[in-house]
């Protein structure tokens, strides 16, 4: 019996530890902004616009609203309507009405986006599985590098108020 219970023990001590691959979401709370303004009583929260997506929270008066915008970069400023976000086990967030819009950068690629707001149900999404790839009109984009940290931005987003 101690020989099994000895071998269970460095089964799992030589198991790589999975804390390392999910940063601290809380740690990433810290690069998400706010502006308030007075005027009409509304605090905007945002997370870095330097990430293919990112996210602003809207809230006043006990209210909030969430939108979410993705970028992608094309090969021609051929424009049209729908985004798909591809999550983990199969599931997507879709919005076929959305129409996406497209400037050219500095180094004349083709930069597509589209903002939109997320329901109650996106939200649940995005915090409980991690995007795969997304889609603008024709145009496909993902990087898994960031994916993680579009999990710890919606968390962020709606822990704190």
């Amino acid at each position: 019996m101690m020989k099994i219970v000895y071998t269970v023990v460095l089964i799992m001590l030589s198991l790589p530890s999975f804390s390392q691959d999910y940063p601290d979401f809380d740690a990433l709370c810290g690069e998400i902004d706010s502006e308030f303004d007075a005027s009409i009583g509304q605090t905007v929260y945002f997370t870095p616009y330097d990430n293919p997506i990112y996210f602003k929270k809207y809230a006043s008066d006990g209210k909030e609203a969430y939108k979410m915008t993705i970028n992608v970069v094309g090969p021609s400023k051929q424009v049209g309507k729908g985004v798909i976000i591809r999550l983990q086990q199969n599931y997507s967030i879709r919005k076929p009405d959305v129409i996406t819009e497209v400037y050219q950068d500095s180094n004349g690629q083709y930069i597509h986006y589209a903002t939109f707001t997320l329901n109650k149900n996106d939200i649940s999404m995005l915090k409980n599985y991690l995007i795969t790839n997304y889609e603008l009109y024709m145009y496909m984009g993902g990087e898994s590098d960031n994916n993680l940290k579009y999990q710890a931005y919606m968390y962020c987003m709606t822990k704190y108020k």
